[in-house]
């Protein structure tokens, strides 16, 4: 379970990122990486049985759904 995230993060990491000296996915690619991530260890869960809720339809679309969007409104 917990080499899961490790490896799929690992995966996302792009000849052009190891090319430029990166060993992590750019941080332009964040919020795409993570929503990767975060449906590579509910797929694990739901796999191993481990999870509380049924399994939605679509995994990472019900991620999407749920994670937080950093919405600022301008004080100018």
């Amino acid at each position: 379970m917990f080499l899961k995230p490790v490896r799929t993060f690992a995966g996302l990491v792009t000849v052009d990122d190891l090319n430029l000296g990166r060993i992590y996915p750019a941080f332009s690619r964040i919020r795409a990486v993570s929503l990767v991530n975060a449906t590579a260890v509910a797929e694990e869960a739901f796999g191993a049985s481990l999870a509380r809720h049924p399994r939605p339809a679509s995994l990472e679309g019900d991620i999407e759904g749920r994670r937080f969007t950093p919405e600022y409104r301008s004080c100018v």
